[in-house]
């Protein structure tokens, strides 16, 4: 469980809240990390902090795989948790409107969607 912390930083004019998380790594797994983010010239703190900021937006519930046309979909399934883009048709006001915004192309209305890895934390998840 994490513990919320009283110290609170400034950056400008946002205040950033600090929680202290600790957890249990496999030792060579810590080992690593540790490794990677001396090589990268930061903090284990920060390459795994970096780390959760870039996969956490890409969570989905559930497991996802493609279908038989080829779009990824995800399935509700408990303890299971997929990282990756669920396949979407794109609307064409939202295409007209990233148009609009950038000036290039908004791409395909349909958008296949990807799964970079997927978890199981049960023995029940049949893979």
């Amino acid at each position: 469980m994490a513990k919320k912390t009283s110290k609170v930083t400034t950056t400008g004019s946002k205040k950033q809240d600090k929680a202290v998380f600790q957890m249990r790594l496999r030792r060579d797994l810590h080992e690593r990390l540790t490794e990677e983010a001396k090589a990268a010239g930061c903090s284990l703190n920060e390459l795994i902090q970096g780390i959760c900021e870039g996969v956490v937006p890409k969570l989905m519930r559930g497991w996802a795989e493609r279908d038989q046309a080829g779009i990824v979909v995800v399935k509700e399934r408990y303890g299971c948790i997929s990282f990756g883009e669920a396949g979407v048709m794109r609307r064409d006001e939202d295409r007209k409107e990233e148009y609009d915004e950038t000036g290039s192309d908004p791409g395909p209305k349909l958008k296949e969607g990807e799964v970079w890895f997927k978890l199981g934390f049960h023995s029940v998840v049949a893979y």
